[in-house]
C-alpha cells in the first residue's frame, strides 16, 4: 500500500537498487568482501553501505545469479534465486510485477 501510495503522489519516484524485486538489504557481509569506503576509512567502526549495493539477482540460480559470467564484487546471499527477475517475471503476486503495473 506504501509502495503505491508513494508512485501515485505528484513529482518524481525514486526508487533504489533492488526495491522492485523486495530485496532486503544485506546485513552480514563479511569484512573481508566490503568494499565501502567509510568502512574501510573508519576500521569498521562506521560505514554499512555496502548491503544495498549488492547486485540484483537476474536469474534463479547460477554463481552470480545471472549478473555475469564471473562472481560479483559482493557476494550474493543463498537463496536470492528466488528473489530474481526471472522468478518474479510473469507472477501477477510479485513484487516486482506490482512495480511493472504501478509504473
Amino acid at each position: 500500500a506504501a509502495t503505491l501510495l508513494m508512485l501515485a503522489l505528484p513529482g518524481s519516484a525514486y526508487l533504489y537498487q533492488g526495491e522492485e524485486l523486495g530485496l532486503p538489504d544485506v546485513t552480514d557481509l563479511p569484512d573481508e568482501v566490503r568494499q565501502d569506503p567509510s568502512f574501510l576509512r573508519a576500521a569498521g567502526q562506521d560505514g554499512f553501505r555496502d548491503g544495498c549495493r549488492v547486485p540484483i539477482p537476474w536469474t534463479t540460480e547460477g554463481s552470480s545469479y545471472g549478473f555475469g559470467t564471473g562472481g560479483s564484487w559482493l557476494p550474493q546471499p543463498e537463496g536470492w534465486g528466488e528473489l530474481s527477475v526471472q522468478a518474479q517475471t510473469g507472477d501477477p503476486g510479485s513484487t516486482l510485477e506490482l512495480y511493472r503495473s504501478a509504473l
